[in-house]
Parts: C-alpha cells; structure tokens; sequence
C-alpha cells in the first residue's frame, strides 16, 4: 500500500492513531506500507522499520530507522537533545537549519548530490541493496495474482463492452449490498 501524505490536516492524536493502524495491518497481513508523512512527530517515527530521506528528488538515506539519526550525526550533523527525529533527517538538507559539529565544517555534505554519493558509498546502503529481491524472482507470485484476480472475477460479461470488468447492473448490485 501507498499512503502519500494521508495525516495532513489530522490533529496530532489522529495522526498518531491512523499510524498505529497502519503498523497493526502491516504486521496482521505482512504487508509492505509505505508513507510519505510530514511533521512526523517522535511516536510515529517509531511505528516504522525503514526510513527514506530524499533531497532534491535523491536517496540519501535509506536503512533501519534506529540508525538514520546516527548515520547523519557520524557525517558530523548535530540532532540536538529532545529533537524531533524526523525533523532532524530532513533538516540535514536545508542549509538553514542543518547544524554541524565543529571541525567538521567543510567536510559535511552540502548538496543533495553529495549526499547520495556518501549514502552510495556506505555500509547501510551496501546492507540495504542486498535485502533488494530482483523483480525476476517474483514469476511464481505474479502467475499466483493473476490466478487469484481470474478467479475474482465474475463469470458474466456486460453486452456493452469498456474499461469496466463487469456491468453496470452487476455494479449497482455490489455497491447496494456493500
């Protein structure tokens, strides 16, 4: 599933608690979610396994949530204490409000394609490369999905042919027992 941005204009307590509906369907169904969220706040960052930071339409972080913030912090940024982690990532990416150490002024990344190019080169990206599963090894899942969605499907055909699976009778019939 893909949720872009589905928490905007919630109030902090329903965004949280969408989150955590989330995170039980992932687990109850093994099902991969993915989100984009904006002010995530600490609670629901923690709900995630991955996280994915992107600047100017690059990866420059993608691993274990538990290590972002200290692979940002190792290149020399600074998360201040009680800081708002997700807030941190992307911070990184803004000139404005990234921090750095001292004595590592000069040496941080400052544009977004030095930022993949250090994420390219690290062991996290190493790691998370090859947990990919080529798309060549999902043949006996595919033949499996389109098995199932033959078999979903009805058995009679609408006399007026479209993009619609089944006519609009059958349609109508559906939605008024839903």
């Amino acid at each position: 599933m893909c949720w872009d941005n589905a928490t905007r204009g919630l109030d902090a307590s329903s965004a949280l608690a969408f989150n955590e509906n989330l995170r039980h369907l992932a687990d109850e169904s093994n099902a991969t979610i993915l989100t984009t969220l904006y002010q995530a706040g600490n609670r629901i960052y923690d709900l995630y396994d991955n996280v994915m930071v992107l600047d100017e339409g690059y990866q420059i972080y993608y691993g274990p949530r538990w290590a972002a913030q200290g692979y940002f912090e190792a290149m020399g940024f600074i998360c201040p204490a009680g800081a708002n982690i997700a807030d941190f990532l992307t911070s990184v990416t803004v000139p404005t409000e990234r921090q750095v150490r001292d004595g590592f002024h000069g040496t941080v990344p400052t544009s977004a394609e030095e930022f993949h190019e250090a994420y390219s080169k690290s062991d996290i990206a190493d790691m998370m490369g090859k947990k990919i599963i080529p798309a060549t090894e999902f043949h006996e899942e595919t033949k499996q999905m389109h098995a199932a969605y033959r078999e979903e499907q009805p058995k009679h055909r609408s006399p007026i042919q479209g993009s619609y699976k089944i006519g609009l009778f059958h349609q109508t019939i559906t939605c008024v027992i839903r």
